[in-house]
Parts: structure tokens; C-alpha cells; sequence
């Protein structure tokens, strides 16, 4: 069982950004707010996408389980994308 999703991308850092903010409003996400990546990774914190389906399976939860799934489903489309 993994509890994140992970991918490595080529474009640079700012077309990333672009790109997988793109896809994320495609899939109906949307961004809050963004993270300065290299004063983060000066205070060595490191941060990873938590995997919804995974996690929400410790709660026991059925109704969280159906938006935990949809979610992870889309949240693996738009890493495949890239």
C-alpha cells in the first residue's frame, strides 16, 4: 500500500508548474496557494501528495471511500498526463 503518488518530469521547474496546474483545473482541482520550493527544501522539509484512497481507508469510512476514489483517480490522470 502506497500513501502518495509520485512522478518524475522533465520541463523545468516553471513549465511544470504551468503545465500541472493546467491539468489539475482539468480535473476540477483547483490551486490555493503555492509553495516557495527552495526556501522549503532549505528548511529540509520534504512534501509529497498524499495518496486520498489509501488514507481514507484507515477511517472505515464507505461514504469518505467513494470521494477518496474519485479523487485518487483523478489526481493519477493528471500525473499520467505529464
Amino acid at each position: 500500500m502506497s500513501y502518495c503518488i509520485k512522478t518524475i518530469v522533465e520541463p523545468s521547474f516553471d513549465d511544470a508548474v504551468l503545465k500541472i496546474t493546467e491539468h489539475l483545473k482539468n480535473e476540477g482541482f483547483s490551486v490555493l496557494t503555492e509553495i516557495n520550493v527552495q526556501e522549503t527544501l532549505k528548511r529540509k522539509i520534504d512534501i509529497s501528495t498524499i495518496n486520498p484512497k489509501e488514507s481514507m481507508q484507515a477511517s472505515k469510512n464507505s461514504e469518505l471511500e467513494i470521494v477518496a476514489e474519485d479523487i485518487s483517480s483523478r489526481l493519477e490522470r493528471v500525473i499520467k498526463s505529464l
